[in-house]
Protein backbone atom coordinates (compact mmCIF):
# COMPACT_ATOMS: atom_id res chain seq x y z
CA UNK A 1 0.00 0.00 0.00
CA UNK A 2 2.76 2.50 0.66
CA UNK A 3 4.81 1.55 -2.82
CA UNK A 4 1.30 2.28 -4.00
CA UNK A 5 1.09 5.75 -2.43
CA UNK A 6 4.64 7.06 -3.31
CA UNK A 7 4.12 5.83 -6.57
CA UNK A 8 0.93 8.06 -7.25
CA UNK A 9 2.96 10.68 -5.39
CA UNK A 10 5.64 10.51 -7.72
CA UNK A 11 3.03 10.20 -10.63
CA UNK A 12 1.61 13.48 -9.80
CA UNK A 13 4.60 15.33 -9.00
CA UNK A 14 5.80 14.06 -12.80
CA UNK A 15 2.56 15.69 -14.06
CA UNK A 16 2.67 18.56 -12.32
CA UNK A 17 6.23 19.60 -13.32
CA UNK A 18 5.31 18.61 -16.87
CA UNK A 19 2.43 20.99 -17.08
CA UNK A 20 4.81 23.83 -15.77
CA UNK A 21 7.45 23.00 -18.44
CA UNK A 22 4.45 22.80 -21.13
CA UNK A 23 2.34 25.90 -20.49
CA UNK A 24 5.35 27.94 -18.39
CA UNK A 25 3.19 29.19 -15.70
CA UNK A 26 3.89 32.68 -17.12
CA UNK A 27 0.15 34.80 -16.58
CA UNK A 28 0.35 35.44 -20.56
CA UNK A 29 1.05 32.06 -21.71
CA UNK A 30 -1.89 30.66 -19.31
CA UNK A 31 -4.40 33.43 -20.72
CA UNK A 32 -3.24 33.24 -24.52
CA UNK A 33 -3.53 28.95 -23.79
CA UNK A 34 -7.05 29.70 -22.50
CA UNK A 35 -7.98 32.13 -25.35
CA UNK A 36 -6.96 29.20 -27.93
CA UNK A 37 -11.01 28.61 -28.76
CA UNK A 38 -12.30 32.27 -28.70
CA UNK A 39 -14.21 32.74 -31.76
CA UNK A 40 -14.11 36.48 -31.83
CA UNK A 41 -12.59 39.95 -29.60
CA UNK A 42 -14.90 42.81 -29.18
CA UNK A 43 -12.11 45.63 -29.19
CA UNK A 44 -13.60 48.57 -27.43
CA UNK A 45 -12.27 52.04 -27.34
CA UNK A 46 -11.49 52.71 -23.36
CA UNK A 47 -12.82 56.47 -23.57
CA UNK A 48 -16.46 56.06 -25.67
CA UNK A 49 -17.15 52.32 -25.72
CA UNK A 50 -16.87 52.58 -30.11
CA UNK A 51 -16.20 49.52 -31.12
CA UNK A 52 -15.40 46.97 -33.94
CA UNK A 53 -14.99 43.22 -33.25
CA UNK A 54 -12.16 40.92 -34.77
CA UNK A 55 -11.97 37.89 -36.16
CA UNK A 56 -9.52 34.54 -37.65
CA UNK A 57 -6.13 35.53 -38.59
CA UNK A 58 -6.09 38.74 -36.67
CA UNK A 59 -7.84 36.93 -33.04
CA UNK A 60 -4.79 34.63 -33.65
CA UNK A 61 -2.25 36.99 -34.19
CA UNK A 62 -4.03 38.61 -30.58
CA UNK A 63 -3.60 36.14 -28.71
CA UNK A 64 -0.15 34.45 -29.85
CA UNK A 65 0.79 38.39 -29.44
CA UNK A 66 -0.85 37.79 -25.77
CA UNK A 67 1.32 34.70 -25.04
CA UNK A 68 4.40 36.26 -26.84
CA UNK A 69 4.26 39.50 -24.69
CA UNK A 70 7.14 40.15 -22.38
CA UNK A 71 6.36 41.26 -18.78
CA UNK A 72 7.90 44.88 -18.31
CA UNK A 73 8.32 47.45 -15.65
CA UNK A 74 5.29 49.92 -14.69
CA UNK A 75 7.96 52.26 -12.77
CA UNK A 76 7.26 55.36 -15.04
CA UNK A 77 5.31 53.77 -17.47
CA UNK A 78 2.76 56.45 -18.27
CA UNK A 79 0.97 54.25 -21.04
CA UNK A 80 -2.62 55.18 -20.73
CA UNK A 81 -5.52 53.01 -21.35
CA UNK A 82 -6.60 52.92 -25.43
CA UNK A 83 -8.46 49.62 -26.06
CA UNK A 84 -10.18 47.10 -23.59
CA UNK A 85 -10.24 43.46 -25.75
CA UNK A 86 -13.07 41.40 -24.88
CA UNK A 87 -12.93 37.49 -25.73
CA UNK A 88 -15.87 35.38 -26.35
CA UNK A 89 -16.54 31.86 -27.84
CA UNK A 90 -19.95 31.23 -29.20
CA UNK A 91 -22.36 33.13 -26.60
CA UNK A 92 -19.92 32.61 -23.49
CA UNK A 93 -17.33 35.21 -22.06
CA UNK A 94 -14.02 34.56 -21.77
CA UNK A 95 -11.74 37.56 -20.63
CA UNK A 96 -11.32 41.03 -20.62
CA UNK A 97 -7.59 42.43 -21.41
CA UNK A 98 -6.88 45.94 -21.38
CA UNK A 99 -4.71 47.79 -23.37
CA UNK A 100 -2.17 50.52 -23.48
CA UNK A 101 -0.48 52.86 -25.86
CA UNK A 102 -0.90 50.41 -28.22
CA UNK A 103 1.73 48.44 -27.48
CA UNK A 104 0.65 47.25 -23.69
CA UNK A 105 -1.45 44.42 -22.23
CA UNK A 106 -2.28 44.54 -18.79
CA UNK A 107 -2.74 40.93 -17.33
CA UNK A 108 -4.00 41.22 -13.64
CA UNK A 109 -3.04 45.21 -14.05
CA UNK A 110 0.58 43.94 -14.58
CA UNK A 111 2.67 45.59 -17.99
CA UNK A 112 3.34 43.35 -20.85
CA UNK A 113 4.68 44.94 -23.98
CA UNK A 114 3.57 43.20 -27.07
CA UNK A 115 6.69 42.93 -29.46
CA UNK A 116 4.53 41.37 -32.18
CA UNK A 117 3.13 44.39 -33.60
CA UNK A 118 -0.40 42.92 -33.48
CA UNK A 119 -2.14 45.49 -31.20
CA UNK A 120 -0.85 48.53 -33.42
CA UNK A 121 -2.36 46.55 -36.24
CA UNK A 122 -5.48 46.91 -33.93
CA UNK A 123 -5.12 50.44 -33.80
CA UNK A 124 -4.81 50.56 -37.84
CA UNK A 125 -8.16 48.80 -38.15
CA UNK A 126 -10.05 50.85 -35.80
CA UNK A 127 -9.23 54.00 -37.38
CA UNK A 128 -10.66 52.58 -40.83
CA UNK A 129 -13.59 51.02 -39.23
CA UNK A 130 -14.46 54.57 -37.44
CA UNK A 131 -11.89 57.23 -39.57
CA UNK A 132 -14.46 60.13 -38.09
CA UNK A 133 -12.97 59.57 -34.60
CA UNK A 134 -9.50 60.68 -36.09
CA UNK A 135 -10.00 62.86 -38.81
CA UNK A 136 -10.39 66.73 -37.70
CA UNK A 137 -13.70 67.89 -38.52
CA UNK A 138 -13.74 71.89 -39.93
CA UNK A 139 -14.97 72.80 -37.17
CA UNK A 140 -12.43 71.47 -34.58
CA UNK A 141 -9.97 73.16 -36.83
CA UNK A 142 -8.25 76.39 -36.39
CA UNK A 143 -9.69 79.42 -38.80
CA UNK A 144 -8.51 79.06 -42.15
CA UNK A 145 -6.97 75.80 -41.57
CA UNK A 146 -8.55 74.27 -44.47
CA UNK A 147 -8.07 75.37 -47.16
Amino acid sequence: MQMKAKYLAGLLLVVTAAMFALYGYSPQKRLAHGLKDADRVVVMDAYDGTTITITNDQLRMVIQALGTSRRISSMGLKASYSYTLVFFKAGAYLATVPTGACIVFYIDNIPYQDESGALMALRKKFIDAHPEKFTPTRAAMPQGAYR
